[in-house]
């Protein structure tokens, strides 16, 4: 392994160098803390993995570059727990 692949960088490029044509890369975000998402956020990942979006929320917040763009996710997050609810207990 290359010394670069320790890095979440690193390892962001050596995945996005074997996806087939097409295919997102969704980094799961749960558990992993603010600098974690703020290293993948500068290499360029914009496809974020949270099943809790208060958790994710307050990881966006701190993240001051990725305010608008992400936020933007947490909100589609919202809407389809909201009509999923509304489904499941409608």
């Amino acid at each position: 392994m290359d010394l670069n692949e320790h890095t979440i960088s690193g390892r962001l490029s050596a995945i996005r160098a074997v996806l087939p044509e097409g295919v997102r890369l969704v980094a799961v975000s749960k558990f992993h803390p603010i600098p974690a998402l703020q290293e993948a956020y500068e290499a360029g990942q914009r496809l974020f993995g949270e099943n809790r979006p208060q958790e994710f929320a307050a990881k966006v917040e701190a993240i001051e570059s990725a305010k608008a763009e992400l936020n933007a996710q947490i909100a589609e997050m919202q809407t389809l727990l909201a009509s999923r609810m509304q489904y499941w207990f409608g």
